[in-house]
């Protein structure tokens, strides 16, 4: 379902930085992987495991991936299937657009950025 754990995260954050030094790249589009989530939000089970050291750095590393993609220097898209939730509504809302799907749900604590990708029109 597409969660989120640390090596998720530093792949996705890995990737990012090196878009946005290709020239070659007019554009970034964040899909998921399947239908059934564009981002699932974080891996519990891995999570669970996690000491306050490493989740305060888990948590740092996804605001960074997030930050990439708001500050990238070409538009960005993230094409969101299914769920967007916690933290993939987060990256959802930090691309310059959205489409979504009729099968698109996001959500996540009270945020005006998840508003923001819970509204996004349906792709034609």
């Amino acid at each position: 379902m597409n969660a989120l754990d640390r090596p998720t995260l530093e792949d996705l954050c890995d990737r990012l930085h090196e878009l946005s030094r290709d020239a070659e790249a007019g554009v970034v589009v964040l899909t998921g992987s399947g239908e059934k989530a564009f981002v699932a939000g974080a891996d519990i089970k891995y999570m669970s495991g996690l000491t306050v050291e490493e989740a305060t750095a888990w948590g740092e590393l996804g605001h960074r991936c997030t930050q990439l993609l708001e500050t990238m220097p070409k538009p960005t898209i993230a094409v969101i299937q299914g769920f967007a939730l916690g933290g993939g509504c987060e990256l959802a809302s930090s691309a310059s657009r959205r489409s979504t799907s009729g099968s698109s749900r996001a959500g996540a604590a009270p945020s005006a950025s998840c508003a923001r990708a819970a509204s996004a029109s349906p792709r034609s």
